[in-house]
């Protein structure tokens, strides 16, 4: 199993660590052997959204005053920061941004890092932060749809060996020149995230990772499970596609815990948290799911400020979990 630091986890603490922070903590993970960096991604967060039972972890975006950085900027700074580690977005969302641009910023990253980016793209969950950014009233609704065409001209910005052209529903350009490709070829990876059966299609057709949700193993394990009947479906190799899972912190439940990267329950422990060797025992239930990628923030208990408890965390989980999963 590969893992990941997941700075976009960050705000979720309560506390912000700063955009120095943010670097700090994406050098650590370079330096101490973590396979990638991931950065969270909004533009705005409104003061107050609703949320309903598919999406509790809309509570969390009422934090309207928590700083959020835009995630391609500071991946751009993390590209010249860092030396190994695979840089990627969970997930950006993709019809906030408008292709073109979108392809041009991401392939100047791609060669910050020297050839070290992933895509991470997801259609967006919150309708308030379409409307602030003044996005037509259909996008929305039909965010899937734009979404899968926004990511077809971004592949034929990345990929064409001539002049671009492009014309679809939502985006529409005619030969034109978008220099440097990046230097990925044919381009860089494509990582779908989502839950749905429409992700497990887009991820399927066009991606060589699959992002997956679920509260719980079991829940992952079926996903995980559909997903694979899909691939065959639709021909596709599953091996081919690298399944990843966020695993995100709960605030509320760290103190007491010696480690935790979670907070939710499992029977009488919360899951993924306790004495690393009840972590690795839990990651290994990951694995078994199908899950190939694992990120999260890890922390450690005390009462320093966040920014410490979570550099304790990288290094104690690269001390005393990675090497299990070597």
């Amino acid at each position: 199993m590969k893992f990941g630091i997941s700075v976009s986890n960050v705000g979720n603490l309560g506390q912000s660590v700063g955009v120095q922070g943010c670097i700090e903590i994406g050098e650590a993970a370079d330096a101490l052997g973590y396979h990638s960096v991931w950065m969270g991604d909004h533009v705005v967060l409104p003061a107050q959204i609703g949320y309903d039972e598919a999406h509790t972890d809309r509570r969390g975006a009422t934090r309207w005053q928590y700083p959020v950085y835009e995630p391609v900027t500071l991946l751009s700074a993390l590209a010249v920061r860092t030396k190994h580690v695979i840089l990627n977005q969970g997930v950006l969302i993709i019809p906030l941004r408008h292709p073109v641009v979108l392809a041009k910023m991401l392939a100047a990253v791609d060669h910050l890092s020297n050839g070290r980016l992933a895509l991470g793209a997801g259609l967006g969950w919150m309708e308030e932060e379409f409307t602030a950014l003044n996005l037509p009233p259909g996008y929305f609704p039909r965010r899937g749809a734009v979404t899968n065409e926004y990511l077809r001209a971004v592949k034929e910005l990345w990929t064409s060996s001539g002049p671009s052209s492009f014309h679809g529903e939502f985006v529409s350009f005619e030969n034109v020149g978008a220099y440097p490709k990046p230097l990925q070829q044919p381009h860089p990876p494509i990582v779908i995230g989502g839950h749905s059966r429409a992700a497990m299609r887009r991820a399927v057709r066009i991606g060589q990772g699959f992002d997956c949700t679920g509260d719980t193993i079991e829940e992952l394990t079926e996903r995980i499970a559909e997903f694979r009947r899909i691939c065959l479906a639709e021909g596709r190799d599953p091996e081919e596609i690298e399944i990843s899972k966020n695993w995100l912190l709960n605030a509320s439940g760290a103190h007491g815990m010696r480690f935790q990267l979670n907070g939710r329950r499992d029977g009488e422990r919360q899951l993924c948290s306790g004495t690393p060797d009840e972590i690795v025992s839990d990651l290994r239930r990951f694995a078994k799911a199908g899950v190939r990628h694992f990120m999260t923030l890890p922390r450690v208990e005390g009462r320093e400020p966040a920014f410490e408890r979570i550099m304790r965390g990288i290094q104690l989980m690269a001390d005393e979990i990675l090497p299990a999963f070597a």
